[in-house]
């Protein structure tokens, strides 16, 4: 986990886990579709525990602005705690899903997101914002 003052200034994505005071995040940035998992985001955790949400904004063609299906899959100490699933726009599926969750202390975590096809122009992104307690 990396801790940095609160004049900190953002820099592009932090796949690991970055901490202002009792606050933290971690960005993907894009991740380009593929039929083969993708870790997007990892980190361990502290001491602390965090409750926080992750947000999982689907593979989307920019130009053409259209959604295709893909899914994540939330992973604490290398077991699967949540799968999401965002879709085609045909079949009336969401563009992005969010997901809750309360991370203990010294537990690490994944992202990994799949696409059901491997476009080269479909991105994805994964975000994570939460909040550090003491135990």
């Amino acid at each position: 986990m990396t801790e940095i003052g609160s004049n900190a200034i953002f820099t592009g994505p932090q796949k690991g886990l970055t901490t202002i005071g009792n606050h933290c995040y971690a960005y993907s940035g894009n991740t380009e579709a593929s039929t083969s998992s993708q870790t997007v985001l990892s980190f361990a955790t502290g001491q602390d525990y965090i409750i926080g949400e992750f947000t999982f904004n689907g593979f989307i063609q920019v130009d053409n602005v259209s959604i295709r299906q893909g899914a994540i899959s939330l992973v604490f100490n290398n077991v699967i705690i949540a799968n999401q699933l965002t879709g085609d726009a045909n079949e009336d599926m969401i563009a992005y899903v969010k997901q809750k969750v309360l991370i203990p202390p010294n537990t690490f975590v994944e992202a990994k997101v799949v696409a059901a096809s491997g476009d080269s122009d479909n991105f994805a992104t994964v975000i994570f914002v939460g909040r550090t307690y003491n135990g």
